[in-house]
């Protein structure tokens, strides 16, 4: 990996990260654009359709310096460089000259807003300069929380925002407490009824639903999992459903290529020490001795899909397909 580190290529550098973002969850229904003359905006962010071809959302992306003493994110806008406008937002995040990566939040912030609460205490050359500064903690509570988001939220907030023509709530709770908490319940409820099913000692239901399917289920509190698929000699395909108080939640379909009993063997134990992020829509990897796993993903939680595979010295002898995310919440 090429390291950045004068300011030009650290700004390209988060620009075309902060694009990636959008495009990995987007799936094709936002299209990005970089301005070719320079301009108050860093990325145009449109969706596609007739009915949105009006609606076109402005984004300035500003890097914050961080202060390790004060334990927090800080950096200033001078009156002048940004007008009020309705469709612009300001994404503040830092970027890790070190690691050369963004942090997992960021804060999505209407210029409006940004002027009515951001502080302004010092002039320079007779303009005001107002100061954008938050916790290190995302935790901690500041006037910012209800804007921040994560990473991987960045793309459907932006299209939500577009949805309502630019007429957007941020909700007073906020994006990271009204899905962080659940989302992260709810992520750790599938990886424990997944290490207690099939990748770990579950025992199949006597009486599946469906003919001809084998069932696993598992339960705790208000929260409850099936898993339901059919083996056939040549290939298998099946579905994980979370329910909440009976209510399905979440979901997850998937395809693949019957394994050999040492293929399954190895397949679950790389489930087991992947099992926080296989099969969410992330990248992962296990090797041990000649079979190789990896589980190729796009996504997060809420909408995913990804392909897993296990090669034995380079050549494929396992692969499955998934798709899922949020029913309701």
């Amino acid at each position: 990996m090429k390291k950045v580190n004068n300011p030009i290529d650290i700004k390209e550098k988060i620009e075309n990260t902060v694009v990636d973002w959008i495009a990995s969850v987007a799936a094709g229904q936002l299209t990005v654009t970089k301005p070719v003359e320079p301009a108050e905006a860093d990325l145009w962010v449109e969706k596609r359709g007739e009915y949105y071809d009006e609606v076109k959302i402005y984004l300035q992306i500003r890097n914050c310096d961080k202060d390790p003493e004060k334990r927090v994110y800080r950096t200033e806008i001078i009156q002048g460089d940004i007008e009020p406008n309705d469709n612009f937002y300001l994404v503040f995040l830092y970027f890790d000259i070190v690691v050369q990566d963004i942090s997992e939040y960021v804060w999505l912030v209407p210029v409006n807003d940004f002027f009515e609460i951001a502080d302004s205490s010092s002039i320079k050359n007779n303009k005001r300069v107002f100061k954008f500064e938050v916790p290190l903690d995302t935790e901690t509570e500041s006037k910012y929380t209800k804007y921040l988001i994560h990473k991987k939220e960045l793309a459907r907030v932006l299209e939500k925002i577009i949805k309502a023509g630019g007429k957007f709530s941020f909700p007073e709770a906020g994006f990271s407490k009204l899905t962080k908490i659940k989302l992260d319940e709810l992520k750790g409820f599938i990886v424990e009824a997944r290490n207690n099913t099939y990748a770990g000692e579950g025992v199949l239901v006597d009486n599946p639903r469906l003919k001809g399917s084998k069932e696993l289920e598992y339960q705790k509190g208000d929260w409850f999992y099936r898993d339901i698929y059919f083996d056939g000699d040549k290939n298998f395909i099946g579905q994980e459903v979370v329910y909440y108080d009976t209510k399905p939640i979440w979901s997850m379909g998937y395809f693949g290529e019957q394994p050999s009993k040492e293929v399954v063997v190895f397949l679950k134990i790389a489930l087991l020490e992947l099992a926080e992020k296989c099969r969410f829509g992330e990248t992962c990897e296990l090797k041990k001795k000649e079979l190789f796993y990896k589980d190729q993903g796009t996504g997060n939680l809420e909408c995913f899909w990804g392909q897993e595979t296990i090669s034995l010295k380079g050549t494929n002898i396992y692969k499955l397909n998934y798709q899922g995310g949020l029913i309701s919440r």
